[in-house]
Parts: structure tokens; C-alpha cells; sequence
């Protein structure tokens, strides 16, 4: 990490970390077959405007809410935080429509929550041993 990343107190407030070394890089081949610059911003416009509606709906987060909890006996409060709001994220992504059966909420929208999660909650634990007093591993009950 960055120097500047490793101040524990800013780094906390970061919900997820975005493993880009395991994303292909951004070279002229994925871009073959576009018909051009226009249409491309086109779609990022419509799927940033996508967003943003949905970001009024609440039914997500109060899913999450319900049906995330992690697992310990202190879980750290951030953490649990951190994965409702990434796994509600997923969800109205994922299923704007409605709501998805446990098992897909589970693998689509909580499991990678807490991957991304984990990747923060790792470089706090190894920078501080103030966060030490909680559990390595974020698993949900």
C-alpha cells in the first residue's frame, strides 16, 4: 500500500478495496468493434444515471441489514458495516427487480462483499494491533 493509505484511520473508512491486479488491463484490443468514443460514453452515461436511481431505493440496504451478520464473538462493527452496505450494493446491481433467493444473495452479492472487505480488514490487522482484538477472517453466522 501507498504510504498515504496506511494511516489506519482513513484506510478504516474505506469500505472495499478493488483487487485491479486481478482485472485485465485496459489495452486498444478490448476495444475492437466499438463504433466509437460516442457510443461508449453513451452507455456510461445511461449506467451512471442507472445508478443514481438507484441509490433512493433503501429495500437493498434494509435486506442487507436483515440478512447480514457476521459471524464472532466481537464482530468489529465497521466490518459488518462495510459488508451490508458492498452486499447491497451487489444486490441492486445484480437484482433491481426483486428481491433474490438466500443462496443468490449469499454467493452474488455477500460472498464477494466480504472478499472485498477482507482485503482492507487484512491491511488494518497487519498495520495496527489495535484491530487485533477482533477476528482475522470475516465469515457471516
Amino acid at each position: 500500500m501507498p504510504s498515504f493509505l496506511q494511516e489506519t484511520a482513513f484506510l478504516d473508512r474505506i469500505r472495499a478495496l478493488l483487487p485491479g491486479w486481478q482485472l485485465p488491463k485496459l489495452s486498444s484490443k478490448l476495444l475492437v468493434g466499438l463504433d466509437s468514443a460516442l457510443t461508449v460514453g453513451l452507455k456510461s452515461d445511461f449506467f451512471g444515471d442507472a445508478l443514481i436511481a438507484l441509490r433512493e431505493d433503501l429495500e437493498a440496504e434494509s435486506y442487507a441489514a436483515r440478512n447480514v451478520h457476521l459471524a464472532g464473538a466481537r464482530p468489529y462493527s465497521r466490518n459488518e458495516e462495510s459488508v451490508r452496505a458492498i452486499a447491497a450494493g451487489l444486490m441492486k446491481i445484480q437484482f433491481p427487480h426483486g428481491e433474490p433467493t438466500p443462496l443468490e444473495f449469499h454467493r452474488y452479492c455477500v460472498k464477494p462483499a466480504l472478499q472485498l472487505r477482507q482485503l482492507i480488514w487484512d491491511q488494518l490487522y497487519t498495520l495496527d494491533s489495535e484491530y487485533r482484538q477482533y477476528e482475522h477472517g470475516l465469515n457471516v453466522q
